[in-house]
């Protein structure tokens, strides 16, 4: 389980509550990151990241894709990103969270272009280990990847 610290502000004396990530968690932002390097099939991450307490990693905006830098480089690793028609836009947590001139393969994006199919419905993130020339593809979910598992501090931690 995550601890809480308390330390006295420069400004007042009242405590302030400072959260840090549980063991192997790494933490960005306002919530804590656990990259998986057993690879697994998309079902089994995120049954892995819930038996972590977390979710599955899935970008809420662009800064967020900043947490894909610490995976493996020049491997495949598990976003959130499931897309189960062919529908213009695959469906992410909020707006802002992909610029489709960006985070894609093929651009501009469609989703035939970025791999997605009736057996393609999962995305998967690929760090050339280059940041500007990382992308994300569809693939099976049943592929075997990496995987990032999220805990947020507002809610799960």
């Amino acid at each position: 389980l995550s601890e809480l610290h308390f330390q006295r502000t420069d400004s007042n004396d009242a405590p302030l509550a400072i959260q840090t990530c549980p063991a192997g968690f790494t933490r960005s932002g306002d919530a804590c990151y656990y990259v998986e390097i057993e690879k697994l099939d998309f079902p089994s991450a995120v049954i892995r990241c819930s038996q972590k307490g977390g979710t599955i990693f899935s970008p809420t905006s662009l800064e967020q894709w900043d947490v894909t830098s610490m995976t493996p480089a020049y491997f495949w690793t598990w976003t959130g990103i499931v897309q189960q028609t062919d529908v213009e836009e695959p469906h992410f947590k909020g707006p802002g969270a992909v610029d489709f001139f960006r985070n894609w393969l093929v651009k501009p994006f469609t989703v035939a272009a970025n791999g997605w199919s009736i057996a393609s419905k999962c995305a998967a993130f690929y760090n050339t280990g280059i940041g500007s020339s990382n992308y994300v593809f569809f693939y099976p979910c049943t592929s075997l990847y990496h995987s990032i598992c999220q805990k947020n501090f507002d809610t799960d931690i």
